[in-house]
């Protein structure tokens, strides 16, 4: 086994050939909204097996989808491999019920869109600047979306399509104003011509209007601290974002996070379990302890 594992926050980038070999994954007993999604790329070889009694078999150029929390299995073939680990909670706002991946294999134009994104990412990974982290990890993650909005639509699942555009047109408007500290829902209906109540029906899955704005908001806020040659203040932060005030932005960042501004930037992680630091830790220490044996 020759394994590199690449922290793209919340991603977690595995990449690595084996011989033939059986993989086993027994599955977590942790709670599911904590849980993560293995995107598997095979750019070489074969596994066959089953995820939680259901068969699949991959080869080259496929993808395939498993859950950490629940059992997986099977043979694979002397293999070179990608496996972009994702933390469920970087979709919470796509999905108002997350769809079934365990097992999946993506055969749309979006998967294969994936899959070569994937391989293409991979390729990279060892000149990606530092600073440049967050834009791919954010373009990884909606391609990832679209591929599963494909499985939602085949298998039936609970989604809205039907607000999907209007999401999409109202988020990057949201996105391009977030400074602005009279965004709301009323300046969107205004700005874009969208009827209120299609808005309202639109963003019920995400919790409403405005609480997606806070939550790319926070994001943004986020994004910011965690920042190694960001240093602008609170206050500051608090302004260039829309808060109505540093004393508002923190009690939002803390309620969401679980700690105060400062804390988050002196300790560089905030405790929400979105961030995949402690994914890409537990790959360090199997590596570590792999290497020794």
């Amino acid at each position: 086994m020759d394994v590199s594992a690449w922290l793209l926050d919340p991603l977690v980038i595995v990449t690595g050939t084996t011989s033939s070999i059986r993989i086993d994954c027994e599955g977590s007993t942790r709670k599911q909204g904590d849980g993560n999604v293995a995107f598997v790329l095979y750019l070489d070889g074969e596994w066959t097996g089953d995820a939680d009694g259901k068969p699949f078999a991959v080869s080259s150029g496929q993808l395939l989808a498993l859950d950490n929390l629940r059992p997986s299995g099977g043979i694979a073939t002397e293999s070179r491999w990608v496996i972009v680990n994702v933390p469920k909670l970087a979709f919470a706002q796509m999905f108002s019920e997350f769809p079934d991946l365990h097992g999946q294999a993506f055969q749309s134009a979006n998967g294969e869109f994936l899959a070569e994104h994937i391989g293409s990412l991979a390729r990279y990974l060892p000149r990606l600047a530092v600073g440049h982290t967050d834009k791919f990890s954010r373009a990884a993650i909606n391609l990832m979306a679209a591929a599963m909005q494909d499985v939602v639509v085949r298998t039936g699942a609970n989604l809205s399509l039907d607000h999907s555009a209007v999401r999409a047109r109202v988020e990057r408007y949201i996105r391009q104003n977030l400074s602005n500290s009279t965004l709301s829902p009323q300046a969107i209906v205004q700005d874009l011509e969208i009827a209120r109540a299609t808005l309202y029906r639109a963003f019920a899955p995400l919790g409403g209007v405005l609480n997606f704005i806070t939550q790319c908001r926070l994001e943004a806020a986020r994004a910011i601290l965690l920042h190694p040659e960001d240093h602008r203040t609170i206050g500051e932060i608090a302004d260039v974002l829309g808060f109505s005030s540093p004393a508002v932005f923190a009690k939002t960042f803390s309620r969401v996070y679980g700690c105060s501004p400062r804390t988050a930037r002196s300790k560089g992680v905030t405790s929400l379990p979105l961030s995949g630091r402690l994914l890409f830790d537990s790959w360090r220490d199997f590596l570590k302890s792999a290497s020794s044996k």
